[in-house]
């Protein structure tokens, strides 16, 4: 795990939690995301937690991450959602 993947974020978010979600999805990216674990730790499906996380990084209010940081996890859920993912630099 990365320093980057271990910080605590400190955001402007939209709403209480998102950088909960951007703290797990950093912590689980490299394990394949930690879908077993979504659901206990928010309440919500891990379809419906990568959509937000992946509307909360396309957002101009999203935590501050290293761009490889942030290129991880929209692949990451766009991988999750069955769609294609951006092409890698």
């Amino acid at each position: 795990m990365s320093g980057s993947e271990r910080r605590s974020l400190t955001p402007k978010s939209r709403m209480p939690g998102d950088a909960r979600f951007v703290d797990f999805a950093l912590q689980w990216v490299s394990y394949g995301g930690g879908d077993e674990y979504i659901l206990p730790e928010f309440g919500v499906q891990p379809s419906t937690y990568y959509r937000r996380l992946l509307s909360l990084l396309q957002s101009v209010e999203a935590p501050r991450l290293e761009p490889a940081d942030r290129h991880r996890l929209v692949t990451m859920c766009l991988c999750k959602l069955g769609v294609p993912g951006p092409p890698i630099p």
